[in-house]
């Protein structure tokens, strides 16, 4: 095994990165489940007993005599584990181990129940089209824009004002107003001035509504940023720590600090749902603690580790949680998400064919 080589600490390396880990079908499923077992952070908080996981799938190596087969053997291997930062490519194919829940189930149930549109993108893509109408038909007319990850606007004559954050990477945009995954450092730099722009227009607001129903994540830094927008005082928002088998990182902080500019302190309305996940989660939760804030919707999706990458003996690629997150009072969130004080659906097809967003209308109601 060459697992836990970190030349950058230790002055020699352990005797057991120089093991060669063999390329077959054998090798490479004992290279993933010594991984996992000496790094994945989580298995007793996602129930599950990997020893048992192991002994059940060993009877199948033999049986992955191509790298089809290989692939499904893993992917079995890694099926239990309810986790959306764990996943295997090969390269031809990808596999998550995450239970599929939230905006792309019901993304599924609306298609099925349905027989004009045979693509199911195109179907997709259509019904989400009419679920921004809804949401722009609550508010101001003329008072939306929209500026990469960002799209804003007031409700209530101005009084309300709403963000959507649809993710806290892809704020650096090439010539054709696409992504183009720059360095956090510009990502950082980008999404502060445009999250700038934003909270000068609504400054006059009485309150806000900030939408997380499609934020998927990104960078931890640009999630801090937008959340020191919101409080008055320095305050520690997560503590983080990494695990393996035989070792605990002492834990880094991770504080708040209050914006030179001058805080939103306003009430503010969060909505989250299944898919608010990851870097949307680091900043929802320490938003939740703040007395001004209200959280309705769906609880969220509870994968806050970040994501350690390793190679696989044969080339293929996989990915694991190995961070402990806590919050200011100690809290972890992995595999449970942040539950709303205010429960209410977030998106339903049927919800946007009338002509309703009934988590909107909840937030503008309060």
């Amino acid at each position: 095994m060459v697992n836990g080589c970190l030349p950058l600490i230790h002055r020699t390396l352990p005797a057991r990165c120089d093991d060669v880990v063999a390329r077959d079908a054998q090798g490479t499923f004992d290279y993933v489940w010594e991984t996992f077992d000496e790094y994945y952070a989580f298995f007793d908080q996602r129930n599950v007993d990997w020893a048992a996981e192991y002994a059940r799938q060993l009877p199948k190596v033999g049986e992955a005599t191509d790298d089809v087969a290989l692939f499904g053997l893993l992917s079995d291997l890694l099926s239990p584990i309810d986790d959306g930062h764990v996943f295997i490519e090969s390269n031809n194919d990808g596999y998550s181990s995450a239970v599929e829940r939230g905006i792309n189930l019901e993304f599924e149930r609306g298609f099925a129940a349905q027989s004009e549109v045979t693509d199911i993108n195109v179907w997709a893509n259509g019904v989400f089209g009419e679920f921004r109408d809804v949401i722009e038909s609550l508010l101001d007319e003329g008072s939306t824009d929209d500026q990469s990850q960002l799209a804003w606007g007031t409700a209530d004559d101005g009084t309300t004002g709403y963000i959507n954050i649809f993710g806290m990477e892809g704020y650096v945009l090439d010539e054709d107003g696409e992504p183009m995954g720059a360095s956090l450092s510009n990502e950082l730099a980008a999404a502060n001035a445009t999250m700038d722009t934003v909270m000068a227009n609504l400054a006059d607001t009485s309150r806000l509504i900030i939408d997380l129903r499609f934020n998927g994540g990104g960078f931890d830094a640009i999630s801090f940023n937008f959340a020191q927008r919101f409080i008055s005082e320095r305050q520690l928002a997560f503590s983080k720590s990494a695990r393996s088998r035989d070792f605990q990182s002492v834990p880094s902080e991770a504080w708040l600090e209050p914006p030179a500019t001058g805080a939103y302190l306003n009430p503010v309305t969060l909505i989250v749902g299944a898919d608010t996940s990851s870097a949307a989660e680091i900043f929802a939760i320490p938003m939740s603690q703040l007395p001004q804030v209200t959280v309705i919707g769906v609880r969220t999706a509870g994968i806050l580790s970040d994501v350690l990458v390793k190679p696989l003996p044969n080339g293929w690629v996989m990915g694991l949680s190995n961070e402990v997150y806590l919050d200011a009072q100690g809290v972890s969130y992995e595999g449970i998400g942040l539950t709303p004080d205010m429960e209410v659906p977030v998106f339903l097809v049927d919800d946007i064919k009338a002509g309703v967003d009934q988590a909107l209308e909840l937030a503008l109601s309060l």
